[in-house]
């Protein structure tokens, strides 16, 4: 396995190319603007409902944060051809768009099928403006594709399923229960997270066609932009045929409701000075409850790290006085914003099975809540 500092380093890689990604759909054509570029970070870090999961969880980040990274690598390629045009169409870049597409398509469930939607309305876009439809852009098509089918025919995919069934009916929920659950779930969140960032886009996109722009670039730019919505959407809704998600499960997603709204924020016009001054305190405001937020977070973060290290020097003390079965003394500060929790105060649980094993004594468990 990776070195944790390595594995935390390569990460962060990831994440920063991420948000350089977005910055660039967003800010294409226009002036370098490095407040753009933190604005992104501060929007995912704010929007994303489980921003520790999908990315600093280092089991998360591998599905989430990178499975998002190779997608809009991916769909980069078309986006950037329908604003653009001419890009070079030979051999060696239908097989490098090939392996992205398979790669891209074999993420995660929700977000492949969503990407080949993406994909199948660029070309028909072209189609409908009679632009010129490269082979690499069918070429990238065809990988995607079988990179989502080799994801959704793979047998881990139905070995999950039936154990997630199998918890769900030990509680009576079978049939049309798991239906309604799945609907629910996916409608909850389309409440509570979706909607909140499709206002913030229709606000975004009544200043910019208030602004005054060349015709057709504002049409390239909201046809794009509401290409990337449609895209969040079908990847939202695709969730409805899992009878239980996460809230990890929304990150690209959220992603790209973010590069949506952004592309519009980046393209209005703001020489009008009500909406300059409106742009300047929104921006100032995020700063400051960015710093405070951050700064409080890790306050609690270092906290909850001190309490670790501390059970770590226990079970040292403990072992050199020949004691290989401990009971700890202090119950964790859980954090559960952070998904990080108490072990039980049963020794025979898995979690406090491996913690053992890990640690080369006998047992562990937590004090009782009442102590």
């Amino acid at each position: 396995m990776l070195d944790f500092r390595l594995a935390c380093f390569i990460n962060t890689i990831a994440y920063v190319i991420l948000v350089y990604l977005l910055y660039l759909i967003i800010n294409k054509c226009n002036k370098v603007n490095p407040i753009l570029f933190f604005l992104l970070h501060i929007a995912i870090f704010f929007f994303q409902p489980a921003f520790y999961d999908a990315v600093i969880w280092k089991t998360g980040s591998a599905n989430y944060l990178w499975g998002t990274l190779f997608c809009f690598i991916f769909i980069y390629r078309y986006y950037s051809y329908y604003r653009m045009g001419a890009r070079s169409d030979n051999l060696a870049k239908s097989v490098q768009i090939f392996v992205l597409g398979l790669i891209a398509g074999w993420t995660n469930e929700n977000m492949s099928v969503a990407i080949i939607i993406y994909v199948v309305l660029c070309l028909f876009l072209l189609f409908l403006e009679k632009k010129q439809v490269p082979r690499w852009a069918i070429v990238g098509l065809i990988g995607v594709s079988i990179g989502c089918i080799l994801l959704l025919t793979a047998p881990g995919n139905y070995i999950r399923l039936e154990v997630t069934k199998r918890g769900l009916a030990e509680r009576g929920l079978v049939g049309y229960d798991l239906l309604y659950l799945s609907i629910r779930n996916t409608m909850k969140y389309l409440w509570h997270y979706v909607l909140p960032l499709l206002f913030i886009y229709l606000v975004f996109l009544f200043l910019y066609y208030k602004s005054p722009k060349n015709l057709l670039v504002r049409r390239q730019i909201i046809i794009s932009s509401v290409l990337l919505i449609l895209t969040a959407i079908i990847a939202h809704l695709a969730m409805i045929v899992s009878p239980m998600f996460h809230l990890r499960s929304l990150f690209g997603i959220i992603i790209l409701l973010i590069a949506s709204i952004g592309l519009i924020y980046a393209n209005i016009d703001y020489r009008k000075i009500h909406i300059k001054v409106l742009n300047f305190l929104m921006i100032n405001i995020l700063f400051l409850i960015f710093g405070w937020t951050y700064y409080k977070q890790y306050n609690d973060v270092s906290t909850i790290s001190s309490f670790w290290h501390n059970r770590e020097d226990f079970i040292k003390e403990q072992k050199n006085k020949g004691i290989d079965t401990i009971v700890f003394t202090e119950r964790s500060p859980m954090e559960h914003k952070y998904f990080i929790y108490e072990m039980s105060t049963e020794p025979n649980v898995w979690e406090n099975i491996e913690y053992s094993r890990y640690y080369g004594v006998r047992w562990v468990k937590a004090p009782s809540k009442h102590n």
